[in-house]
């Protein structure tokens, strides 16, 4: 027999003996079931009260239901006595026992409901989460098929500017032009080419915009060139300074024999001085070339100090550094 702890039920393993309502009431779930199996029983639930139950059935035995009692007279103790014999056990112990049963069935019925109740809930809260995310889905989408409504309207209103953009007129484009300079080649050129990059003239429209404000000289040279050359911007400006002797030559004798004008300030003798020398350096590809720039310098220097006919043939030659010109001289 196994000694139990203070505060324990004994338990009998080799020979389960009776017990009392109180002392089933007082077990564990584990003894319970222990005591069960002593007894080659099969619970029918695994909650403690349904445990208690079966073991209270098991070990506690309902008496035999009492007779109806019979009037006698008085004074008849034989009957009485006789009576009083076939009652068994004592007289609440049923009653007892059959309050403890229906309050275990009680028990059991509250938590099977609880846990119903439970299970409902966790289906419920299923539910909800699966129909939120069905919204959410559903909602995603509707975003989607918007974003894409919005797009497509976008494009065609993006379209349909496009196609109602007026279009390139080469007889507007030609009143922006200011008139043509034929004593300032160079300064034409460029503020014509700046106007027509400000307002995004068709670089292949150059030419044909050009041509409405050429006079003179500069009309002349038009006419001798070829359709193709005239449709060209880039050969017809380089037709325009070559006939204007607009060469690297020319920018340079500007920039060195520059001088200051009584009527202007030195503000801006300094600003034609930089515009003139720009124009030296951009004619000679030496602007952004740090080592033509050297050579550029060099090579001035070396022609100021040749004679005036030699330094004529010397720039016609065209010599690309110092080495070359000296070559050359010789």
């Amino acid at each position: 027999m196994a000694t139990a702890r203070p505060g324990e039920v004994s338990i009998h393993v080799e020979d389960p003996g009776p017990l009392t309502v109180l002392q089933v009431l007082g077990m564990t779930v584990e003894q319970l079931r222990y005591e069960l199996q002593a007894r080659n029983l099969t619970p029918f639930g695994t909650a403690k009260p349904e445990l208690q139950q079966a073991l209270l059935a098991a070990v506690t035995p309902l008496p035999l239901e009492q007779p109806s009692p019979v009037l006698t007279a008085p004074g008849d103790a034989v009957g009485l006595g006789a009576r009083r014999r076939t009652s068994s056990g004592p007289p609440n112990s049923a009653s007892e026992l059959q309050l403890q049963l229906r309050r275990l069935e009680l028990e059991a019925e509250k938590e099977k409901r609880a846990y119903e109740l439970q299970a409902a809930e966790r289906q419920k809260r299923m539910e909800l989460a699966a129909e939120a995310e069905e919204k959410k889905q559903q909602r995603q989408h509707e975003l989607e098929v918007k974003r894409l409504e919005l797009a497509a309207q976008a494009g065609a209103a993006s379209a349909d500017v496009r196609q109602h953009a007026p279009a390139f007129g080469i007889d507007t484009a030609v009143k922006l032009i200011p008139k043509f300079n034929d004593h300032d080649v160079e300064s034409f050129l460029l503020s014509f080419e700046k106007i027509a990059q400000l307002n995004k003239f068709p670089e292949d429209k150059y030419a044909a915009i050009l041509q409405a404000h050429l006079t003179g000289k500069a009309l002349k040279v038009f006419t001798e060139l070829s359709v193709e050359d005239c449709q060209d911007y880039p050969k017809l400006k380089e037709a325009l300074l070559t006939a204007y002797a607009v060469v690297p030559e020319v920018y340079r004798k500007r920039f060195r024999n520059l001088s200051k004008h009584h009527s202007e300030t030195f503000s801006e003798f300094a600003f034609r001085l930089g515009v003139q020398f720009r124009r030296w350096l951009e004619s000679e590809g030496a602007h952004d070339n740090i080592e033509k720039l050297r050579e550029l310098l060099q090579l001035e220097q070396f022609n100021t100090c040749l004679d005036s006919d030699l330094r004529r043939w010397l720039l016609d030659q065209k010599p690309k550094n110092l080495s070359q010109a000296a070559r050359l001289a010789d």
